[in-house]
């Protein structure tokens, strides 16, 4: 669909689901769950959540919507509800008791709607504020869309504090991210995830998972450095999985290396992915953030640092404050931390990460996704 077609049909489909939302029944315990972050992939907090109801509540119906024919295959092979739709999934919206979404749906700005907000990240980069509009329009409609929010989950106070300044008012609640719940309580089988993905014969996972970049070309390794660590896999029997963003279309990983793969398109759910891993290696992503709770070695590959300020997403103050560290400026000192990582068993660093893991995340647990359904029946009276 162009963009154009996009703006013409938007005010129709803001006025259709105003009206029907206040002739429609809602059908209890009827539970819409619209993908947005990523619609081509069945992932992020929406799908744990919606797996963990699956398991724990089945007098709870739910509806998975997607117009992806790959998702919509998954969802049938786990036996998943769902409802593939071309346009806009009108209907169960309209008859959804509660909606749960991952990113903003501002045509969900006008009419009678309670939404859940699980967002898609934490960290340390700053947000567009609540207040921060293009046009009167979608500032009418962001502001709707908003005040419907009857859950905003966060993953600690200064998260709060930060949704707060994306989304105003005070429905933001320290639950935590149901994605998070994999790293605790035997819910993940990591020699299984191995297999199934075709790494089971590695000792170790390297996970290099950079964020992208909105400038120039990005070339963080060298052909010799990619060598180099290319062959310090091959000597420890481990894997060097290089897992792009979905924004970056610039990194490319040279042929012919037998112990460092691109997975990017392999990879359909990048919290498995993490919770498998042995070692992250990032950047400016915050990924960071949950893959700390798993409390294993990441290391900050910093090289460009100074033009990533210039020229893409603004950093919090948190960056340089709040994260552990070790940064590692060049490939020289990336490198000296993947050979000893003797770095990561230092009292004082351990301490570090301790306060950088409580910093982000207020439950360390595998409770998430229950008290979501907590906050969301709460409000359900």
């Amino acid at each position: 669909m162009t963009p154009r077609l996009k703006d013409w049909l938007r005010p129709v489909l803001v006025l259709t689901l105003w009206v029907g939302s206040y002739l429609v029944p809602k059908r209890k315990s009827y539970l819409a769950f619209l993908a947005g972050h990523d619609k081509g992939k069945f992932d992020g907090n929406l799908k744990w959540l919606n797996l963990y109801l699956q398991q724990t509540a089945p007098e709870i119906d739910t509806v998975w919507l997607t117009d992806n024919t790959r998702v919509a295959t998954e969802l049938k092979r786990r036996n998943i509800p769902f409802k593939k739709y071309k346009l806009f999934p009108i209907w169960p919206i309209l008859r959804a008791q509660t909606i749960f979404i991952d990113t903003r749906h501002y045509s969900l700005g006008a009419g009678r709607f309670s939404i859940v907000q699980l967002w898609h990240g934490t960290g340390f980069k700053s947000m567009t504020a609540a207040s921060a509009f293009k046009s009167r329009l979608k500032a009418a409609l962001g502001r709707n869309h908003y005040s419907k929010y009857v859950l905003v989950s966060t993953t600690s106070a200064n998260d709060t504090k930060e949704k707060e300044v994306m989304f105003g008012g005070t429905n933001n609640h320290a639950t935590g991210y149901p994605r998070n719940d994999i790293f605790f309580g035997g819910i993940f089988d990591k020699q299984k995830y191995k297999e199934e993905i075709g790494v089971a014969r590695f000792e170790k996972l390297v996970v290099y998972a950079p964020t992208f970049r909105d400038h120039g070309e990005f070339e963080p390794f060298s052909d010799g450095m990619w060598k180099r660590i290319n062959q310090l896999m091959v000597n420890r029997n481990e894997l060097f999985i290089v897992k792009k963003h979905p924004g970056d279309k610039k990194l490319q990983v040279p042929p012919g290396l037998s112990n460092t793969v691109d997975m990017t398109a392999d990879i359909k759910d990048v919290q498995e992915l993490l919770a498998a891993s042995d070692v992250l290696i990032t950047d400016y992503s915050t990924i960071v953030t949950d893959y700390a709770l798993s409390r294993k070695p990441a290391i900050f590959y910093t090289f460009d640092l100074a033009e990533y300020r210039a020229h893409s997403r603004p950093l919090t103050e948190d960056f340089d404050n709040v994260l552990p560290g070790p940064f590692a400026n060049d490939e020289e000192e990336l490198f000296a931390l993947l050979e000893d990582a003797s770095w990561f068993h230092d009292a004082a660093y351990q301490d570090k990460y301790s306060r950088f893991v409580s910093h982000y995340h207020t439950h360390q647990d595998s409770g998430s996704c229950r008290r979501v359904m907590e906050h969301v029946m709460d409000d359900k009276g």
